[in-house]
């Protein structure tokens, strides 16, 4: 499952102008009925998209990416306590 889900984050982060996946996450940010959302899809980006293996080159558009989805999603009025 955490394969599925780090393919389809990575591919909404690489395959799409900046533009669409700062619109797409901030839509999502707007809405306040959705901050445990907001809080796990952080978690899941800075815990499983931003490690590698060390035989794994980084790459430095999906960590700008990644930065710009953590800075809109957490515009919001709060945090969720995990």
């Amino acid at each position: 499952m955490v394969r599925l889900l780090k393919q389809i984050m990575t591919e909404i982060l690489l395959d799409h102008p900046e533009a669409i996946v700062k619109d797409c996450f901030t839509r999502i940010a707007q809405l306040d009925k959705l901050k445990p959302l907001h809080e796990g899809l952080r978690l899941f980006l800075r815990h499983f998209l931003t490690r590698w293996k060390k035989a794994e080159p980084k790459n430095p558009l999906l960590l700008e990416r990644i930065e710009l989805v953590d800075t809109v999603l957490s515009r919001g009025k709060g945090h969720v306590l995990l």
